[in-house]
């Protein structure tokens, strides 16, 4: 494999090294203390085109491949001292825009995935729970069909961004029987009734990206 960077790529790195120097460092020990989520940093990262990078032309991303993507975040994280704030973007770029952008129907991609890439609206990858972090398969959230509804009834933990979450793409297990072969991926808003959002989760670090618990109770989501 090939790991010599373009040209192009070479520029592209200049210019987001020189756009997170100049643009994403201050009041850093303000945010950190109050563990403040960076609203006017996140929508600058936006109109940059930074959540735009690993989402195709045809769905209004860049279109840069997954190893240029890479390589810019690598001049984001450089350039930017919030490490918070490139953990924040990376988690919804690589996991909910990525889900969507493969698994959406167009749709949830006119709905959900364009306004994430224009910095309108947030969203978690709600995998996690208390007793299933890395080993993921182990989950316990259902979701049980009931005529044109999925119920869902669970409890999920340290979701990146959950707190400020429009919406979540939430893992569950629609045959507990089949263990790992039986989870399933759904699309949920943050104010559907039955998804209960809680506050930030404090921790020592990434302070200015908030992490929250979920709780989904008898939360109906169309099939």
């Amino acid at each position: 494999m090939n790991f010599e960077r373009s040209k192009t790529e070479i520029v592209l790195f200049n210019e987001v090294l020189e756009f997170a120097t100049a643009n994403l460092n201050n009041d850093l020990v303000e945010l950190d203390h109050d563990s403040a989520f960076p609203t006017d940093k996140w929508s600058s990262c936006s109109a940059f085109g930074v959540l735009a990078w690993a989402t195709s032309k045809e769905l209004g991303g860049a279109g840069h491949s997954v190893g240029t993507t890479t390589y810019l975040m690598e001049a984001l994280g450089q350039g930017c001292e919030d490490n918070g704030l490139a953990f924040g973007l990376g988690a919804q770029m690589w996991s909910v825009q990525k889900l969507l952008s493969t698994f959406g129907t167009e749709a949830q991609i006119n709905q959900y995935l364009r306004k994430l890439l224009q910095g309108e609206s947030h969203a978690g990858f709600a995998i996690t729970e208390t007793g299933s972090g890395s080993d993921a398969f182990a989950l316990n959230t259902t979701a049980i069909l009931d005529g044109s509804h999925y119920v869902l009834n669970g409890h999920k933990c340290m979701i990146t961004m959950a707190p400020i979450a429009d919406f979540f793409i939430v893992f569950a297990s629609t045959n507990p029987e089949a263990k790992q072969w039986g989870l399933s991926a759904f699309l949920v808003d943050a104010d559907n009734p039955g998804c209960t959002v809680h506050n930030n989760n404090p921790k020592m670090g990434l302070r200015s990206i908030p992490f929250g618990e979920i709780d989904f109770t008898n939360c109906k989501v169309p099939a």
